[in-house]
């Protein structure tokens, strides 16, 4: 079995080790690029941060910005194991889909307003869910598209809505083969005709694996 994960190694080295020990021939390439933006923290208060991508986490704090009083609100639980160093976690999403997510946590916050770090190109799901009066988006970073060709695998995974993209401008996606994804970037691989791709619960590597075995 040939596996494409769009990801370069190092990032999912756990993974990669375990699907090569059950004999699959795993090209691991990320097909993007991930340029920081320059950013100004708003005048307009606000009483959390959601981050919905590692990448979020990551570029939002690289500037090491001056908080006081907020707290920390994350998509999943991959998102969320990245901010601990950042201070306590206090929403993590467990639903499988970004729009109940985003209507939990809109739930959760009430009338209070949010900060979200997010990718020049976000989709803004979750943001979608609350009041436009209770948003706040600040470009954190950009993600350009880092485009090649792929050898034809038995399975896709694909790690973000860019990903698939940037995979559409120089490959066909194969109808036979299996293409696997976060929610999200699901209904982007739906866009390309692929009938039936697998929505992964979770980044968990158990789940993955039986994802990408299943019959």
């Amino acid at each position: 079995m040939r596996v494409f994960i769009s990801r370069d190694r190092h990032q999912t080295d756990g993974l990669a080790n375990s699907l090569e020990a059950k004999g699959a021939d795993v090209q691991f390439t990320s097909l993007i690029k991930i340029n920081p933006s320059s950013f100004v923290l708003p005048q307009t208060d606000f009483s959390w941060i959601f981050f919905s991508s590692q990448n979020g986490v990551r570029n939002f704090f690289s500037s090491n910005p001056v908080l006081s009083n907020v707290e920390l609100a994350a998509i999943g639980p991959a998102t969320a194991s990245i901010l601990p160093e950042n201070g306590p976690v206090d929403f993590v999403g467990e639903e499988n889909d970004i729009k109940a997510v985003g209507s939990k946590f809109a739930e959760l916050i009430g009338i209070e307003t949010a900060l979200f770090p997010i990718s020049k190109s976000s989709l803004r799901s979750a943001q979608k869910q609350l009041p436009a009066d209770q948003v706040i988006d600040l470009v954190c970073y950009e993600t350009i598209a880092d485009t090649k060709r792929i050898a034809p695998c038995d399975v896709y995974l694909f790690t973000s809505p860019s990903n698939v993209r940037s995979f559409a401008e120089a490959n066909e996606f194969d109808t036979k083969a299996k293409y696997l994804a976060g929610p999200a970037t699901v209904e982007v691989v739906k866009e390309y005709g692929v009938g039936n791709p697998i929505a992964l619960s979770n980044w968990e590597e158990s789940t993955v694996i039986d994802a990408i075995f299943s019959k």
